[in-house]
């Protein structure tokens, strides 16, 4: 069974925003034992100014969209969301928001979604076009700037130090040289928002996060959870490679934090959770789902596997790597990649299936470890805990027990648990 895409709202009423024609459930199953998202009486939690705009891009997708439900939990303030496809509003539908269905690169719909706005967040990333990357975000300072909007909060990534080197890293570090299009792109992104610090001056702050996890996270939650419930995780046996991991809600509080923090403007600010390690991470995400945990392999046994796979398998490639790997030319390799999508499905079908991949990808098998779980680069989130109060709530094993209520629902014709017809709940700490 495919997992689910969509919100389930429960119909709990201590839990509720407002909306035009009286109250909706806000509360979502993996919510229920989660700590009160409203602030408390003292403030614990960052909240923006009440009667605030905001404007969110990337609303739609994993940190957008969490974003967006905490602001509206928060209440009293006003949320646009721009939008390129209205077929993947469906978190957000159930919101008292304004949808924009713009494009970034238009700067006139820039300039009218960001007339009036008080905090822009920059949450949205095109994989697929550095055009829109690049020429988005300068719509988005150039609006910024004319509006006179009190904080842009531009959300990066730590990969952009890599190569990672073992140890502590700070916004002091440096990165290497060209490290891949994601990379690069992010490198770049960064540029510009610096830019417009010096020369628009425009308050904006940069946020780096780590690895995020939580619901509706496909990297670092969907995709890890998939190869537990249908595969074997293999991770090597003795190395004690370090996962910087941050439950989606911390990030939000950091994100909030920056755009109302007098300390955030002109600043970088890396954002993480507690360490842990890879093998921790995979552990705990185990316990949750009810399926086996990794196993741990020796070097020796992971190359052999690998030299066995290599003789007895065809090696498995998309079609759109295979194009990558012909057209040198960036341009000319995204117009090849971006053809591929345009052909019949059959043709598409035939293609993959010549190539020797599945057009909807496998699942299943030995999964070996990634090469960045022998790293042992640790954040701590210094800079971002003395200058804007940053203070992660969830440690691992808080935010895996959230993540697996969620991990459940969308995975609930697929676990052991169903196969079975019994479930026991994860032991562990409980939350509620």
């Amino acid at each position: 069974m495919p997992v689910r895409l969509y919100a389930m709202t429960l119909n709990r009423s201590e839990n509720l925003a407002p909306s035009h024609g009286g109250s909706f459930s806000l509360q979502q199953p993996w919510d229920e034992a989660a700590p009160d998202p409203r602030p408390a009486a003292d403030g614990a939690l960052p909240r923006l100014q009440p009667g605030s705009t905001v404007l969110v891009t990337g609303a739609t997708g994993f940190i957008g969209g969490r974003l967006v439900e905490r602001l509206i939990q928060q209440g009293e303030v006003q949320v646009r969301c721009i939008v390129r496809d209205s077929s993947t509003t469906a978190r957000l539908a159930r919101l008292p928001v304004e949808l924009l269905p713009m494009d970034l690169r238009n700067g006139d719909e820039m300039n009218r979604a960001v007339k009036g706005v008080d905090y822009v967040f920059h949450c949205a990333y095109d994989w697929q076009s550095w055009r829109q990357n690049s020429n988005g975000l300068r719509n988005i300072v150039e609006a910024c700037a004319s509006h006179s909007v009190k904080r842009l909060v531009h959300v990066s990534t730590f990969a952009v130090y890599a190569p990672l080197a073992d140890g502590p890293l700070t916004e002091e570090s440096t990165g290497g040289g060209r490290a891949g299009v994601f990379i690069d792109t992010k490198r770049d992104l960064e540029k510009i928002i610096f830019e417009a610090i010096r020369n628009r001056r425009v308050a904006a702050t940069i946020v780096q996060p780590t690895i995020v996890y939580g619901p509706y996270c496909v990297t670092w939650t969907n995709m890890p959870a998939e190869s537990l419930i249908f595969g074997d995780v293999i991770l090597t046996d003795g190395e004690v490679g370090v996962c910087n991991a941050v439950y989606i809600d911390d990030l939000v509080d950091g994100l909030i934090l920056a755009a109302v923090s007098p300390a955030a403007v002109g600043e970088k600010f890396l954002m993480s959770g507690p360490p842990v390690t890879w093998a921790t991470f995979f552990t705990e995400m185990a316990r949750v789902l009810g399926t086996k945990p990794p196993q741990f392999w020796s070097s020796e046994q992971i190359q052999k596997h690998k030299e066995q796979v290599k003789k007895s398998q065809k090696i498995v490639i998309s079609p759109k790597s295979v194009l990558k790997s012909i057209a040198g030319w960036s341009p000319a390799r995204r117009a090849m990649e971006a053809s591929f999508d345009v052909l019949p499905p059959s043709l598409r079908r035939k293609m993959a299936s010549k190539f020797g991949s599945s057009p909807n990808g496998t699942r299943g098998g030995i999964v070996l470890p990634n090469p960045m779980y022998s790293s042992k680069t640790t954040i701590g989130s210094e800079k971002a805990k003395l200058k804007l109060g940053y203070k992660p709530r969830f440690d691992l094993q808080d935010g895996m027990e959230l993540t697996g209520r969620y991990l459940r629902w969308a995975y609930a014709d697929d676990l052991p648990s169903a196969k079975s017809g019994s479930y026991e709940p994860p032991s562990g700490k409980t939350l509620a």
